[in-house]
């Protein structure tokens, strides 16, 4: 490295997201333990629900270019850019479902085990995307 440390330089970059999230969720589980002759069981039944959805707002600056920083001096000072938002949005919801069922069978006293089991999932996604209308007055 040839350049000094102090004139190292940094980037300045503002980044905007404007995202808002909802998720709902459950997860139910039950266990079971029983015995069918000298075979043990241990069997899981379950189901997993959920719902996720999310809204994405467009962010632009406003155009206001920043010099590097001096990494070991900047300058608070400087001006940055400034985000609005320009209408344009994307949106999207996510639904899954899954039901399962797990058993895990247990021979001469533990030492041999087969585990097997089934699980079905459902899952759904649909996506928006909004396009702000622009006027040109001439």
């Amino acid at each position: 490295i040839t350049t000094p440390y102090n004139q190292w330089t940094i980037n300045r970059g503002r980044q905007a997201i404007a995202r808002d999230n909802k998720v709902l969720a459950n997860q139910s589980i039950l266990n079971f333990d029983f015995n069918t002759g000298p075979i043990e069981h241990n069997a899981v039944f379950g189901i997993d629900l959920a719902r996720e959805e999310q809204i994405n707002h467009t962010r632009v600056s406003n155009g206001v270019t920043t010099t590097p920083a001096n990494l070991y001096n900047p300058n608070a000072n400087e001006t940055v850019a400034d985000f609005y938002d320009n209408g344009n949005t994307s949106s999207g919801i996510t639904q899954t479902a899954a039901a399962y069922v797990f058993n895990t069978l247990k021979f001469l006293e533990g030492r041999i085990q087969l585990n097997g089991g089934l699980r079905y999932d459902y899952y759904d996604t649909e996506t928006r995307s909004y396009t702000a209308a622009t006027n040109t007055i001439s």
